[in-house]
């Protein structure tokens, strides 16, 4: 199947899209089946909802009461800041804007760990040093986003233990952690403490994005509610509850996925550092590169989107973030940017760069 095409702000027929950062298979057929069928449509949303909430309570080890739905992770930031009102955050950078974005929103003063690229933008357990009693909240994303990075078990709980003494909110986001191999070993869902809350999207992870199937699960299900009365509390439809609870069961699917990420990750990272791009580790299903062209704009016009980092905090020009995508898809990516950079290097003529355009009319999945 084609991937469909649609235009940006520059008029530029987007065919081939490597921004979004989830599962490049498609949804398993036992959650598409759910979806096309009838019934799952018609049938009472709440019962559904509360046996599918079990159902996630059971596999997160917790209970329903602990868990508070959203529509993606950033809806559960910007709730939970609503919610909790913090006067001082820790944050680092790199790392997803939503935070600063929402912390700043609510009139929140907000601190910054600077990563280093020298480190391949690593957090270490100096962060823990950073957070004072008078700081309310701290966010952690991993693996990172852009970088990839995940943080270690010890640097986890060496922040949780100084989250805990200051008796400060930590909220760690797995948006990405179910499709890297790391998961089970560098999840924070092994932290002790009720001051400790874990962000998922089960949208990103099955490939069924757009269904509202984020969630937060808190050690404290007080904490919870707070959260739940802030803003009204949301259910899940029945259809997306069918199609999730489909997805979850299917255990051979999640590995095949994440044994597939692994292998495109290493198969890009070394195709890009042979051709001279700078490429960071990354135990995610996406990878952060640093090019001295403008990749982003040069790939656009050959129908190939990308993510430019140049507006994030700690990065800047020349870097730029891309999901994995299918074999094909990143074989593609590869040699349009190949061409590119022998064109900018001198090495092919500007003619038969500028019909190289012309050659990738069709990118198919």
């Amino acid at each position: 199947m084609g991937i469909p095409e649609y235009s940006t702000n520059r008029h530029k027929k987007v065919k081939l899209d490597l921004i979004p950062a989830e599962n490049p298979f498609s949804m398993p057929e036992e959650a598409l089946a759910a979806l096309t069928d009838r019934s799952a449509w018609t049938g009472s949303s709440v019962n559904v909802f509360e046996s599918f909430e079990k159902a996630v309570a059971a596999r997160e080890k917790t209970t329903p009461e602990c868990i508070v739905w959203g529509n993606d992770t950033e809806d559960l930031v910007y709730r939970i800041v609503q919610a909790i009102r913090p006067k001082k955050a820790l944050l680092y950078a790199p790392a997803p804007e939503m935070y600063r974005r929402a912390l700043l929103g609510c009139g929140c003063e907000v601190r910054e760990y600077m990563l280093t690229a020298d480190d391949c933008f690593g957090l270490t357990a100096d962060f823990a040093d950073c957070i004072e009693p008078d700081t309310d909240i701290v966010f952690l994303c991993s693996p990172n986003d852009p970088t990839g990075e995940v943080i270690t078990p010890y640097t986890l709980g060496t922040i949780a233990v100084s989250c805990r003494r200051c008796n400060t909110l930590l909220i760690c986001d797995e948006t990405y952690m179910e499709l890297s191999q790391k998961s089970r070993k560098y999840s924070a869902a092994s932290l002790s403490g009720i001051h400790i809350a874990v962000l998922k999207d089960l949208g990103r992870t099955y490939a069924i994005s757009g269904l509202g199937l984020g969630y937060a699960v808190f050690a404290s299900d007080r904490i919870a509610d707070i959260i739940r009365k802030y803003s009204p509390s949301r259910t899940v439809p029945a259809a997306a509850c069918a199609a999730a609870m489909a997805a979850i069961d299917d255990e051979a699917y999640l590995k095949r996925s994440r044994r597939y990420i692994a292998r495109e990750r290493k198969f890009l990272s070394e195709q890009l550092i042979r051709m001279g791009v700078m490429v960071y580790p990354s135990y995610a299903a996406f990878l952060l590169l640093r090019c001295e062209l403008p990749l982003d704009a040069l790939l656009m016009k050959r129908g190939i989107r990308i993510m430019s980092c140049a507006d994030m905090t700690g990065l800047g020009e020349g870097f730029f973030r891309i999901g994995i995508r299918t074999h094909a898809e990143n074989v593609r990516f590869v040699d349009n940017v190949e061409r590119i950079l022998r064109a900018q290097r001198g090495a092919l003529p500007q003619s038969e760069a500028a019909s190289q355009t012309e050659d990738n009319e069709d990118i198919t999945a």
